[in-house]
């Protein structure tokens, strides 16, 4: 009994506590912590340079190809840019922040006749 007390307390405790602040992460540790986005951004940069390699000399068939999956690879990017978006935005706003946003308010607007 005194084992659950003593638990409840500490989880008392650290609902009262303020949260957790961590320090700012650098770009590097930015990139290691989500690099599904910087990989494709790169891997994009890598096949559009194989891609222009291969038209220089004067290898029309593999410039093709090449050409064809850095579209590929460049959509792969936007989808994956767009879903973290979609992500960041959903978790980020509460319920009553969406439905204030779904509301439209007149007075927010000044509107001037001339």
């Amino acid at each position: 009994n005194s084992e659950y007390m003593g638990t409840a307390l500490s989880y008392a405790r650290m609902a009262s506590s303020p949260p957790i602040q961590h320090p700012p992460m650098g770009f590097f540790e930015k990139v290691m912590h989500r690099p599904l986005v910087p990989g494709l951004m790169a891997t994009t940069a890598l096949v559009l340079g194989a891609g222009f390699w291969s038209f220089m000399n004067n290898k029309p068939q593999l410039s093709q190809h090449l050409m064809r999956a850095r579209v590929v690879a460049q959509a792969a990017t936007l989808v994956a840019v767009a879903a973290g978006a979609l992500t960041i935005g959903a978790s980020s706003k509460s319920d009553s922040e969406k439905k204030k946003a779904r509301t439209f308010d007149p007075k927010g607007f000044d509107h001037k006749e001339s």
